[in-house]
């Protein structure tokens, strides 16, 4: 199996890549022996790795602001999360903005939170939107956090 890992050194510098091994714990054994300290790992199916070569290429800013808004104010609605992912993509016209809503709608139904769904698309997404998300996560104000 493969695996996608962030980690980083005793430094603080952050690395991340692609390693091959037969369980998580293995990688987390593969990364100490080189003095790294594992911050995120998600196994690399044939779904995630189209995701990654999809995130070289960023969303417009436009497209995100019209996406952020419209999240919100379906969020205020009362629509549950998922349904409003499936909503948003239904209704976006950006095709890589419309695949990551996919992947995201589809990771957060197997149980990840929804800041680490829209992390596993970085290269694609601005890392202060992704960070609002997580703070609205956690705060429960996702909806003033997009507004």
């Amino acid at each position: 199996m493969k695996f996608i890992y962030k980690a980083s050194d005793k430094t603080g510098q952050l690395t991340e890549g692609v390693i091959e091994a037969s369980a998580q714990s293995e990688v987390v054994q593969m990364l100490r022996a080189k003095s790294l300290y594992l911050l995120d790992i998600s196994e690399l199916t044939e779904k995630t790795s189209k995701d990654i070569s999809l995130g070289t290429a960023r969303i417009s800013k436009r497209a995100l602001s019209i996406f952020c808004s419209q999240f919100a104010s379906i969020l205020k609605a009362g629509v549950p999360l998922v349904q409003t992912l499936a909503m948003l993509e239904e209704q976006t016209d950006d095709k890589r903005l419309k695949d990551i809503l996919t992947s995201v709608r589809d990771e957060l139904r197997r149980g990840t939170s929804l800041a680490k769904c829209f992390a596993m698309h970085e290269k694609s997404l601005p890392d202060i939107m992704i960070q609002m998300i997580d703070a609205g996560e956690v705060s429960g104000t996702l909806d003033r956090s997009l507004d």
